[in-house]
């Protein structure tokens, strides 16, 4: 369905859904059926659902901060750790007008206890004034920047990101006996071949060697190709 889907994108046409052609000929077609294409449709499968008891007792009256909370990874983090039983939910970044986004729709759904803060992770004092402020025990750590051909053409922000910034918050996690710090990587860091790639091997490396070092437990989670990432096709097609 996607190559289909992507061939009349290329012609100019809007494409949507509509019930199979049985109904059109019993008469049972209405307007109110034909419906937008939604990423799930593309999906080929059922979504998975991950709430489940293990992340509701890791997540109970917890102060949770996440990094990147306005980008396409960070943001579906914070949907998903919404869902649990959590103490207060901080969401970090420094792209003001997408964190405004994400915090109004929180805000539509009725999540209480969540605090949307403008701060950059190269900026060690601020976080480090975060986390005495807020206290957080489990750190989800998206904030990167991921555009393999800028970050080509622009390496010193892809380091200054990619390293410095994970180094400034594991190392603060360490300092305040964080939980938990879950570093989320690419597979583009498997034998870099890019700028990007080797920035988030580095940070990768750097937060393995933080192993043992206090309280704190470093997780790294990889990602592929996301479906309807920024910079992905589906933002694309739906934008033409």
């Amino acid at each position: 369905m996607l190559q289909i889907t992507g061939s009349l994108f290329s012609l100019g046409l809007k494409v949507k859904i509509v019930p199979p052609v049985q109904s059109w000929i019993d008469g049972d077609l209405s307007v109110g059926q034909i419906k937008e294409v939604k990423i799930e449709d593309l999906l080929g499968r059922d979504p998975i659902n991950i709430k489940n008891p293990d992340l509701e007792h890791q997540y109970d009256n917890k102060v949770i901060l996440i990094t990147g909370a306005a980008g396409s990874i960070g943001s579906e983090i914070c949907r998903k750790v919404s869902l649990y039983n959590y103490k207060k939910l901080i969401l970090v970044d420094n792209a003001e007008s997408a964190l405004y986004d994400i915090q109004q729709e929180f805000r539509q759904l009725g999540l209480e206890n969540i605090e949307a803060i403008v701060a950059d992770v190269r900026n060690r004092t601020r976080i480090d004034q975060l986390f005495n402020l807020y206290k957080p025990k489990i750190i989800f750590h998206a904030a990167a920047y991921k555009h393999v051909p800028l970050m080509e053409n622009n390496p010193f922000e892809a380091v200054s990101v990619n390293i410095g910034g994970t180094k400034n918050v594991a190392d603060i996690a360490v300092k305040h006996s964080v939980d938990k710090f879950v570093l989320i990587s690419t597979d583009k860091a498997v034998n870099p071949t890019n700028v990007m790639g080797a920035t988030k091997r580095i940070a990768e490396l750097y937060v393995s060697c933080l192993k043992g070092k206090g309280h704190t437990k470093f997780i790294t989670t990889r990602f592929g190709n996301v479906l309807g990432s920024n910079g992905s096709v589906i933002p694309l097609f739906k934008n033409k």
